[in-house]
């Protein structure tokens, strides 16, 4: 047996439950309304997630935050829609409380193509530096998810 856990938006949720009740083998466990992370608690998260990799020593340079805004933008980072230009980015960063922030000319977006994982770089084929950028979104997005679990307890449990 497996438990899985699903999110799902509250106008098709009677749909879901409708069609899962239809598969044999499945059993509805229970339905519960969650409360979705508030703009100032993702703020703090990305912040706190950024902090992380700071700290951790790995090789974060300015330009790095380019993979990150890539990333987000691709809707890799849960709760967050999405950056129309790199100085929209930057803006958010510095309101989250992000320091040492890059300059948007840093964020070049058009240096990378495909959907991540599987990115391309125009700038470089250098295969460490391919995996470099791509681990550096990889750890993002978990220090992002710890993050979320710590603040986001915090602030329902206070």
């Amino acid at each position: 047996m497996k438990r899985i856990e699903l999110d799902v938006q509250e106008d098709i949720s009677k749909t879901v439950i409708d069609m899962l009740q239809l598969c044999n083998g499945v059993e509805v466990v229970s339905v519960d309304d969650v409360e979705m992370a508030t703009e100032e608690q993702v703020a703090a998260c990305v912040a706190q997630a950024i902090a992380e990799l700071r700290a951790d020593k790995i090789a974060f340079r300015s330009y790095d935050f380019t993979w990150i805004l890539v990333a987000i933008n691709e809707y890799q980072v849960e709760d967050i829609e999405g950056f129309r230009s790199p100085q929209a980015f930057v803006d958010y960063l510095r309101l989250a409380g992000v320091e040492k922030l890059p300059d948007r000319t840093t964020l070049r977006i058009n240096n990378v193509e495909g959907v991540f994982p599987d990115w391309q770089f125009f700038d470089t084929e250098e295969p460490q530096e391919v995996l470099r950028r791509i681990n550096i979104v990889k750890r993002f997005l978990s220090a992002y998810r710890r993050a979320k679990m710590t603040i986001y307890n915090r602030f329902h449990h206070n």
